[in-house]
């Protein structure tokens, strides 16, 4: 057995003064903070004493606790905080680093142009149509086709889908602005009925669709997609 330890009889005394007066056990524990009483042993001195609280001390000593839990609440959303904060600027050290020692090339481009088609591209149509609701993926998206030696800017065409409450006419400037696409490349404008009566986000500018008419070039970025699937299959077997 751990050996018991012994405090003096004023400390104790003082203690369930304190108790009393409704002080909570942390309180008493800051105020004797250099014999680190535990509160099981606080507990045990007060009953013993036959300590009882009014209500108006409950009451103090419950809004208290609820104070110190929303407290204890805040502080550890900011430690998360900065903890998330460290890791965004872990990886874009990283990042920084990694694309720096790996500059842009064609090859670096057609593959990552390949990856956007792979992943938001629609593949059922003979031409190249690409739809994301981040503006500058889109245009990243668009930026890149443009690379292509055979591109034709009148096989272009785009299209934005909506909710139910936005302004048609600002959103479509915002696109025809931010991608410099002329307003009468766009198509018909589509509204979602299942949003309406949803308030959407301030920020949220639909979904963008950029549309490109050539089976050649969805066919090049199709079996680039394949091929490339493939030898990761084979090199993970």
């Amino acid at each position: 057995m751990g050996k018991v330890r012994v405090y003096p009889p004023e400390i104790k005394a003082k203690a369930i003064q304190l108790r009393k007066q409704g002080k909570m056990y942390s309180e008493i524990q800051h105020v004797f903070s250099e014999w680190k009483i535990p509160k099981n042993t606080l507990s045990c001195w007060m009953t013993r004493a036959g300590v009882v609280l009014t209500e108006k001390q409950l009451n103090r000593i419950l809004n208290k606790r609820t104070l110190n839990l929303e407290l204890a609440h805040i502080k550890a959303a900011e430690w998360n905080r900065n903890q998330k904060n460290k890791r965004l600027k872990l990886a874009h050290i990283t990042a920084s680093s990694f694309l720096s020692h790996h500059p842009r090339n064609h090859i670096n481009d057609l593959f990552f142009f390949s990856g956007f088609y792979l992943g938001e591209g629609v593949k059922k149509d003979d031409s190249v149509m690409f739809a994301n609701a981040n503006p500058k993926i889109v245009k990243a998206f668009y930026a890149l086709l443009q690379t292509f030696k055979s591109f034709d800017f009148k096989k272009v065409k785009a299209s934005v889908h909506l909710r139910y409450d936005q302004n048609i006419q600002d959103i479509l400037d915002f696109w025809s602005n931010f991608l410099q696409i002329p307003l009468d490349k766009f198509h018909k404008t589509q509204l979602d009925p299942r949003t309406k009566g949803k308030p959407t986000f301030p920020d949220y500018k639909g979904v963008c669709s950029i549309h490109y008419f050539d089976a050649r070039i969805q066919r090049i970025l199709l079996e680039l997609q394949n091929q490339y699937v493939e030898n990761i299959l084979k090199m993970g077997g």
